[in-house]
């Protein structure tokens, strides 16, 4: 968070952010995400908690989400498609 050097209100604009490449020191903002702007009063060198979570963007849409909660897998295999996948059963493996 920015340091504060004079007393009162501020606003402080929060992004979600993700892994570059997956590059633990490089993060770029991940853009599904709303940003979340803190309209708040803040003193000088103090420290101040916010708790917040991040929400989609209403304009996201998620063309296929699988859970774990039904059995077996929705995915359909097509001549069009450019993917291949294998359904591997080993009892050893189920937990």
């Amino acid at each position: 968070m920015p340091v504060m050097i004079e007393d009162g209100k501020s606003v402080i604009n929060v992004f979600a952010g993700i892994k570059n490449n997956g590059i633990s020191e490089t993060r770029i903002n991940w853009l599904f995400y709303e940003p979340i702007k803190l309209d708040t009063v803040v003193a000088s060198g103090q420290n101040i908690v916010r708790n917040f979570a991040f929400k989609y963007r209403t304009s996201v849409v998620f063309p296929w989400v699988e859970g774990f909660e039904l059995p077996g897998f929705s995915l359909i295999r097509s001549s069009i498609s450019d993917t291949t996948y294998k359904l591997h059963t080993n009892d050893e493996h189920v937990f």
